[in-house]
This record gives C-alpha cells, sequence and structure tokens, in this order.
C-alpha cells in the first residue's frame, strides 16, 4: 500500500512540476504577444543606390538579420516599392528574400514614408500599447520633395508617438538625419554598415532609456494589455472587453482537483489500515 501511495505522490508532483511548466510557457507566450521589440526596417530602394551600394546594403542586411533576437518582430517597408513584408516573429528568412529582391529605381520620399510608416505603428499602439518600437531608416540621400527639416519634424512625429528612430547614413549621405534620430550611425561600405546594424542590435536591447508614461506603469503592474481603458470619441474612458477563457480549465484548478482526490484516497486508505 505505501508503494502504490509513493507512485501517487510522485505522480502529483510530476503532474505539478508539468502543469507550472505549462503555465510559464503560456505566460511567456502571452507577453511575447502582447510587448517585446519590433523593428520596422525603412530601406532606401531610390534610384541612387543602383550599383554596388544596393549590392553592399543586401550583403550587410543579409549577414544581419540571422542575428536579431527570435523573439523579435521584423517588418520592411522599402522608400519606393511600399510595405514588402509585415511584423511577425520568425520571419528573417522572410525579409531577407525581399531584401534580396529589391531593384533601385526611382526617387526618395523619405518624409512620407516616414509618416505612413508611424501612421501603421499608431494603428498597431492602439492593439498592443506595451510594444516597443523602433523605427530603422536607412538611406543614401535627401528626400527629393521635402527640405531635411521637414524629414527631421516627421521623425520628431514618430517619437512623441513612442516610436524610436535610429538613422543610418550610407555613403556619408545621411547625416541630416542625426539630430532627429534617438541613435544615428555613419557607414561608406558593407562592413561598416553591418557594424552599425550590430549596434543597433545591442543598444535597443537596453532599455533604459524608454520612457512609460505613470499611469501607463500603473496599469502594467497590475492589470493585462487586454483590459487596458481605452479613449471614446468623447473623451471619456471605455474599459476593454475581458478576453475569454477559450473553453480551456486553469491547471490550477485541475490540480486542485486532483490534489483533493488523492486527499481523499490516503484518508479512506488510513481509514482501513486502521480497523
Amino acid at each position: 500500500m505505501k508503494s502504490i501511495l509513493s507512485l501517487l505522490f510522485f505522480a502529483a508532483v510530476l503532474l505539478s512540476a508539468a502543469a507550472q511548466d505549462d503555465g510559464m510557457r503560456l505566460l511567456e507566450e502571452e507577453r511575447l504577444d502582447q510587448s517585446g521589440t519590433v523593428i520596422t526596417i525603412l530601406f532606401d530602394d531610390s534610384g541612387s543606390m543602383y550599383g554596388p551600394k544596393l549590392q553592399q546594403a543586401k550583403e550587410a542586411f543579409r549577414a544581419w538579420l540571422p542575428t536579431v533576437p527570435d523573439e523579435y518582430r521584423i517588418g520592411l517597408v522599402a522608400l519606393n516599392a511600399g510595405q514588402l513584408v509585415e511584423w511577425r516573429r520568425g520571419n528573417k528568412d522572410e525579409v531577407a528574400a525581399a531584401v534580396a529582391n529589391l531593384q533601385a529605381s526611382g526617387g526618395t520620399p523619405l518624409a512620407e514614408t516616414v509618416s505612413r510608416t508611424t501612421q501603421l505603428l499608431r494603428d498597431r499602439q492602439a492593439e498592443l500599447p506595451f510594444e516597443r518600437h523602433v523605427m530603422l531608416v536607412f538611406t543614401d540621400g535627401q528626400d527629393d520633395t521635402y527640405p531635411p527639416e521637414e524629414v527631421r519634424r516627421r521623425i520628431g512625429d514618430a517619437a512623441a508617438n513612442r516610436i524610436e528612430t535610429v538613422g543610418i547614413g550610407f555613403h556619408g549621405e545621411g547625416d541630416y538625419l542625426r539630430e532627429a534620430s534617438t541613435r544615428y550611425f555613419d557607414a561608406a561600405d558593407s562592413g561598416e554598415l553591418l557594424a552599425g546594424l550590430q549596434k543597433v542590435d545591442v543598444e535597443i536591447g537596453d532599455t533604459s532609456d524608454v520612457r512609460i508614461e505613470p499611469e501607463i506603469g500603473e496599469l502594467m503592474k497590475t492589470i493585462g494589455p487586454e483590459v487596458v481603458a481605452a479613449p471614446a470619441e468623447n473623451g471619456d474612458t471605455v474599459a476593454a472587453a475581458e478576453p475569454e477563457s477559450e473553453g480551456r480549465i486553469p491547471w490550477m484548478v485541475i490540480m486542485a482537483f486532483f490534489g483533493i482526490a488523492l486527499y481523499a484516497l490516503v484518508s479512506r486508505v488510513n481509514k482501513k489500515s486502521k480497523r
């Protein structure tokens, strides 16, 4: 009888450990779904990139992308070709393939691309307010429609919407981005570009400079992002709906039931042994 009880106890321990592991895995998946780092690459595919510069850029991005942490979401937007890859985890191969297929032609509509991308990210922030957004602006020249100060102003608009900007000037042609960007690097060839990209990866992992509004910080301490209050059109606050459980039984309930059943069995065995 003791051996049976020992086996039951051992099984309970294993089930408890497995349930805890499953619970931690679900929590980690939820964290990654609701937060994490999102990198949006704004790639200059203008006509001035034609030839060796475009090939150097492709080589550098091809070498850098595999080193990006797997939990990051990556999106790719080309100045002329538009949005080529949407933000997802595990899409580095897709981004690399899209970069490899880029062709250089057209102008440098940097200001408009920054504005469009900022709006797309704002729409995303409305659903996932706890993500960290980094917009990587890679260019070899100035906007051919707007002056540099307008590009900087629009990068400032992105910053006002909690979007960090990392500027990379290729072949010394993007220095005007320096004062508006969160960080800025110069690159003269594929090696320097790769070094700059690797610095981006290291520095965006450092969240010491991320500013979170006090009220958002308090919400993050107490509730999940799915129940964050959303502003209504009239300025009032409307609480978001709680997510449905999707019919799943929480593992703690299962373990409680198993514990009660085990206790009842042990008590019954003890009563019989005393008779």
